[in-house]
């Protein structure tokens, strides 16, 4: 079965729960090299929360001030506080209900240089369920696969302003990593 799997085109995405794993799995390793989908906790969610979380997070070891006793477990855990780690483009397709507990983690990966992109939709919830941002979403979706995996760049012409800003995101990322060497393993 060798050879099924080109090792340099392996992507991922997840959704609500299945986020958080892939927002886990892209700050501890370099398998992935395109993500849609890459969530997370983090202390500003803590913040965010209130007294309802803030008992899911105690039940987890992460209760009480991030920046305390709880510190070390957020920075394993938060993709923010892992930034310079991530190694992959991220795509984000987000309910404005939700948008503002992603703002930390696209802020520190933009502030890295790391290619993310986030889209924000109105008037939804964590399940987006408008028909027409959901064809937008399948249609990005498959077009950030062939972009990132196959180096496709033909798309149609509605798209144009679409791939202009993803050869910027791969122009920007290359010249980041000029004379850096590619990491294939994270300390612990």
């Amino acid at each position: 079965m060798e050879g099924l799997v080109d090792p340099e085109r392996i992507g991922i995405t997840g959704f609500s729960h299945g986020a958080e794993i892939v927002g886990y799995a892209v700050t501890h390793s370099n398998l992935f090299h395109a993500v849609i989908g890459a969530g997370g906790y983090d202390p500003c969610f803590y913040f965010l929360g209130g007294k309802a979380w803030h008992q899911i997070f105690g039940s987890w070891g992460l209760g009480g001030w991030p920046e305390g006793n709880t510190r070390q477990r957020w920075q394993e855990i938060a993709m923010s506080l892992r930034a310079d780690r991530v190694q992959t483009p991220i795509l984000e397709n987000i309910a404005d209900s939700e948008y503002v507990a992603y703002l930390s983690r696209v802020v520190s990966l933009q502030e890295l240089g790391k290619p993310v992109e986030l889209h924000i939709y109105p008037y939804e919830l964590h399940v987006k369920n408008q028909p027409r941002h959901r064809y937008e979403i399948y249609v990005r979706n498959l077009n950030w696969f062939r972009y990132w995996l196959q180096d496709e760049t033909k798309f149609e012409p509605s798209e144009v302003d679409e791939i202009q800003r993803w050869q910027k995101l791969r122009a920007e990322r290359v010249e980041d990593r000029q004379g850096e060497s590619r990491r294939t393993s994270w300390p612990d």
